[in-house]
Formats: C-alpha cells, sequence, structure tokens
C-alpha cells in the first residue's frame, strides 16, 4: 500500500514539472516563434530536431508595418520561446508578446545584447529638405516663367478688359500655385521619418552580429530545455564556425570595392557596410519610413550626373514607377538586394548563409561595373 502511493506521488511531481515554464521532457518539442527568415535561419541552427519554429511574417512582408494573423495569435499562445529582434524592426508585433504569450521566454535581440546597436547614421537623403532650398528656386524660375508668358499673352491682346481679367486670373492663378508648395511641403513633412536617438535594428546583415545573437540562442533554449543545453551548446559551436566561414568569404568577395560609391533605396546596410569597409552615399529612403518628396529628382540627378556611373540597390527586383520616373536618363545601374531572404527557402536552416552570400554577390557586381 506504502509502495503504492509513493508511486502516485511520484507520478504526480512527474507530471507537475512536466507544466511549469522552461521544463519539458526529452519527448515534447519546443514550440519557437521567430519574427522574421534571418533570425529563424539562426533558429534553426541551435534547435535542430528538438523543436519546431513558427515564423510570424513570411518573406516578403515589411516587417515595419506587419501586423498578425489570426494563425499567428494561436502560435504565440502555444510557444515556449519567442525570438524577435526588436520594437525597432517589428512594432506592431513586439508589443503583442506579452499578451498573447505571457508564459513563453521572450527574447529581443536588440535588449539581450545591447552592445552590437548602433543608432541610425545620417545619410544623405534625397528625399529629405537638406535642398529643399533648390526646389524652392526651381518651382520658382517655373512660376516667373509662368507669369513671363502670360504678361506676352496679355500684350498680344489688345483688349484691357480682356488684360484686367487676365490679370485677376494671373493673380488667382499665383494663390492657387502657392497653395499648391505649401501643400507640397507639408507632404515633404509627412514623408520624413526622424530616427533620432533610434538604434538601427539590421544587425543580422553583420555575420558578426549574428554570432553574438546565437550565444543568446543558445543560452534562451537550454534556459527553456535544460535537457538538452550541451545539444544546443554543441549546435551553437557548430554555427559560430559557419558564420566565421560565411564571414571569409564575404570578405575575400567584396575585397577592393572599399572606395566604391553607390546609393540605397532604402538605408538597411549600415552594419553590412561597416564590416566590409564600404560606404553608401546617399539613399533615398532614409531608416524605415522617409518616401520620396518634392525635389527629389533635382538633387539626384545632379547627384549621379557628378559621380555616375552608380549602383543604385533597390529592394525589389525592378525599380518602382516612381523612381524610374525620378531618375529618367540617369546613369544610374538598378540593382536588386534581398535582406530578409525572400529569394530563398523560408524555412531552411541554410536561408542566412545563403541569403548572404547572395547579398555580397550582387553588391560586388554591381560595384564592379562602376568607377
Amino acid at each position: 500500500m506504502k509502495r503504492n502511493i509513493v508511486s502516485a506521488v511520484f507520478a504526480a511531481s512527474s507530471l507537475l514539472s512536466l507544466s511549469l515554464p522552461g521544463s519539458l521532457s526529452a519527448a515534447e518539442p519546443l514550440q519557437v516563434v521567430v519574427d522574421i527568415a534571418p533570425v529563424n535561419s539562426l533558429v534553426k541552427m541551435v534547435l535542430g530536431d528538438r523543436g519546431r519554429t513558427k515564423m510570424l511574417l513570411v518573406p516578403g512582408a515589411d516587417p515595419h508595418h506587419s501586423s498578425l494573423r489570426p494563425s499567428d495569435a494561436k502560435s504565440l499562445s502555444n510557444a515556449d520561446v519567442i525570438f524577435s529582434v526588436g520594437p525597432n524592426l517589428t512594432p506592431q508585433l513586439s508589443e503583442k508578446f506579452l499578451t498573447l504569450a505571457p508564459d513563453a521566454l521572450i527574447i529581443t535581440f536588440d535588449e539581450e545584447d545591447a552592445g552590437w546597436q548602433v543608432p541610425f547614421r545620417s545619410l544623405k537623403s534625397f528625399s529629405s529638405d537638406q535642398s529643399h532650398d533648390v526646389a524652392h528656386k526651381e518651382d520658382e524660375h517655373h512660376e516667373d516663367e509662368h507669369k513671363e508668358d502670360e504678361h506676352h499673352e496679355d500684350e498680344h491682346h489688345e483688349d484691357e478688359h480682356k488684360e484686367d481679367e487676365n490679370h485677376e486670373d494671373e493673380h488667382h492663378e499665383d494663390e492657387h500655385h502657392e497653395d499648391e508648395h505649401k501643400e507640397d511641403e507639408h507632404h515633404d513633412d509627412e514623408d520624413h521619418h526622424d530616427h533620432a536617438g533610434q538604434d538601427d535594428p539590421h544587425g543580422w546583415l553583420s555575420p558578426k552580429v549574428a554570432t553574438l545573437w546565437i550565444d543568446t540562442i543558445v543560452a534562451a533554449l537550454s534556459r527553456a530545455d535544460n535537457e538538452n543545453a550541451s545539444f544546443y551548446e554543441t549546435n551553437g559551436v557548430q554555427a559560430k564556425q559557419s558564420l566565421a566561414d560565411l564571414h571569409s568569404a564575404l570578405s575575400e568577395k567584396l575585397m577592393g570595392h572599399k572606395d566604391k560609391k553607390f546609393l540605397l533605396e532604402h538605408d538597411t546596410l549600415q552594419y553590412f557596410e561597416a564590416l566590409y569597409s564600404l560606404t553608401a552615399t546617399g539613399t533615398f529612403i532614409a531608416g524605415d519610413g522617409q518616401a520620396h518628396g518634392a525635389g527629389t529628382a533635382v538633387r539626384a540627378k545632379k547627384f549621379i550626373a557628378e559621380n555616375g556611373p552608380i549602383c543604385l540597390f533597390i529592394k525589389e527586383e525592378l525599380p518602382s514607377e516612381r523612381l524610374k520616373a525620378i531618375l529618367d536618363g540617369s546613369d544610374v545601374i538598378y540593382q536588386p538586394i534581398d535582406v530578409l531572404g525572400v529569394r530563398q527557402q523560408a524555412e531552411s536552416e541554410d536561408l542566412y548563409s545563403e541569403m548572404m552570400l547572395t547579398l555580397g554577390t550582387d553588391i560586388s557586381t554591381c560595384l564592379a561595373k562602376t568607377n
């Protein structure tokens, strides 16, 4: 009888231990949720067959403006561990984690590895108001030409009454142009997204930063599943060696391009550039939110005329119609780059290395075509 009671107590305590956060049996795989494909790849390098991952953002989705799907909410509620770059990359997702996954171990790399971060840089933006006076003067020049044309037209007509009407119309038209100019200034202000004081979240684009993240991943998975800690540590060592090999390959691939000027559609490459001694000289969308404003074409064409041919690294396979219109006739080479693993197999452990090698090849190939 006593033996039966002891057995029952032991069985109950075993069941209780299984229900505690961070304590899983070998037969129960970890449920891991990640934000983006590159992070998913890094986690898979360490996790191996000891768990399953669920990505919140499919490759190609804009992390800055994405929201959760109903299936994502369910995945979060069942998660043991969540890995996310942080709110500077996915603000609308990060704020949901505590609510939807109160029992999960939540890891945001921008909080766990604060040493890797640098603030958004002040890269020359053709969409900023830095050269707004140039655009303003050009508008005034066109307005003066318009008035001069109207003046000649008025001289051609001898009817004083019509001349008075033309002057009145001219006055109203001037007011209309002035209102349009003010509206353009207003749109420029709306387009500008100020990142002063914010850290740049695109750290995964440096294999050195990714190596720091591997250490964080090992520690988090070991905490959630201590029984397999040695397994995760071994995988972590192998992952860091793979990243070191990747860094060597990229260094060799990008050697010789240190002094080449290039442009970015979206300023995402700060960490990559710093590691491989590259320097972008301008951008059309600063940080994660500044769009093309009035005067962009004037500033961009002037710069490209002085420095072309020049590479412009763009987010999509083809430049947007608006970007093509802005740079029409310029000596620019459009080169798509992928920083989120859109071109790779989304669930692959090798996605990160393949994405980074492709990025290095795309940048090197384009820069080889410039001065």
